[in-house]
């Protein structure tokens, strides 16, 4: 199976079987803050596995309830990635994930159908807490479509101070 996607993380071994999974996730940045659950992989973007029939915007809309408690509002699609991985339960796994920006309305429970509940990790520490490298990949993409690239270059921790006087 060869997913179309923006990005791809690892490569695929052709003598290998892969188990191949289609998620939609939910980029949402409020003030420095990615939305976020706690995962046993680290923090992890809301969302998760398309079932049946699902519309993307279906999937985030049920897993955002399952997993945060929270209706959200779905906006458009940012990027896509998949991988190449190994998944503890079903071995040799192939992630295809699509990110959509979107936003958090109202709030229907504490906490998830199974405990977890939403989390907020700030922006210039999504590389040591986002426990996806496609994950960190999207919101990257979110950033660079909304922020500014002096920013983004101080986020990265690569912002450099210039030596001399600024020319125009």
């Amino acid at each position: 199976m060869q997913a179309l996607t923006d990005k791809t993380f690892g490569e695929c071994d052709p003598s290998v079987e892969y188990y191949h999974r289609t998620g939609a996730y939910l980029v949402i940045v409020q003030d420095g803050m990615v939305a976020a659950i706690e995962h046993r992989l680290g923090y992890l973007l809301p969302g998760g596995g398309i079932e049946g029939e699902e519309t993307h915007e279906e999937t985030l809309l049920r897993e955002c309830l399952e997993e945060i408690g929270y209706d959200v509002r779905v906006d458009e699609l940012i990027t896509s990635a998949d991988a190449w991985d190994s998944h503890p339960k079903v071995g040799p796994f192939h992630p295809i994930q699509y990110y959509y920006s979107g936003e958090l309305l109202d709030q229907y429970a504490e906490c998830g159908l199974d405990g977890t509940r939403l989390c907020w990790i700030p922006v210039d520490r999504i590389d040591e807490l986002l426990g996806v490298p496609m994950q960190r990949y999207a919101v990257r993409a979110y950033l660079s479509r909304h922020t500014s690239a002096a920013a983004l270059s101080f986020i990265d921790g690569r912002h450099h101070i210039l030596d001399g006087p600024l020319t125009s």
